[in-house]
């Protein structure tokens, strides 16, 4: 639960099935990555024992390929360890119903496990370098799916290949978060995609939405349990 002046909200029983969902989508692409790099790496250790066999055969070791092949490997491995990594802090992010978020740390999070998903869609996903560090008590498993909710929705209105970009800081003011690269004019396209849905996250996690008039986009400005600096 999560204050709201004299209201608690109970999460679970509002918004629940959808943040279980988007677990399960964001879990399940996470595991095709996993399973694709699990399959390079075995592809390359099935062409290094074919080489085995020729050399016991009698050919010559082509230790070029062996190098090829074996750092081919090593970057799969390491390629794997940051997969895990990142569904790791995932995974732990219904540890607590409550806490301090860091914004850009849970920006590159969802970025970094939603990138298979949207490389499907032709998009790419960049969050803008901020010397900012702003932090918000709340549930983080709800920021993650709120933060996917807007980036699926805005990939949904880009043009293939096109670049989403995503700015945020607090300029004395509500920390404030702009996706920008979708090319919705409407000022309700976002609510026409789970509206509903949408609109609970936002009311529980104390946000608003306003496209922005400056470049396509949208702000996302919060203005509840913000954490002070320092």
């Amino acid at each position: 639960m999560i204050s709201k002046g004299d209201a608690m909200v109970d999460f679970p029983q509002t918004a629940g099935w959808g943040v279980l969902k988007f677990f399960g989508h964001i879990s399940a692409s996470i595991s095709h990555e996993l399973k694709n790099s699990l399959s390079i790496v075995n592809e390359n250790a099935g062409l290094l024992e074919d080489l085995a066999r020729l050399t016991e055969k009698g050919r010559n070791l082509d230790i070029e390929r062996v190098k090829t092949l074996s750092a081919s490997i090593g970057r799969q491995v390491k390629r794997t360890d940051q997969i895990i990594r990142n569904m790791n802090k995932f995974a732990h992010s219904v540890d607590m119903e409550i806490k301090s978020v860091d914004i850009r740390e849970y920006l590159e999070l969802i970025a970094a496990v939603s990138a298979r998903l949207l490389a499907a869609r032709n998009i790419t996903l960049e969050i803008v370098s901020s010397q900012d560090r702003p932090s918000v008590m709340t549930s983080p498993i709800f920021m993650l799916y709120l933060f996917w909710h807007l980036i699926d929705c805005c990939s949904r209105w880009a043009e293939p290949g096109k670049k989403l970009q995503v700015a945020f800081g607090r300029a004395g003011g509500p920390i404030s978060i702009q996706f920008h690269g979708c090319a919705a004019t409407n000022p309700d396209f976002i609510t026409e995609v789970e509206g509903k849905n949408l609109n609970v996250l936002l009311a529980l996690l104390g946000c608003s939405l306003e496209m922005d008039t400056t470049q396509p986009g949208i702000n996302l400005s919060f203005h509840n349990n913000l954490v002070e600096d320092g």
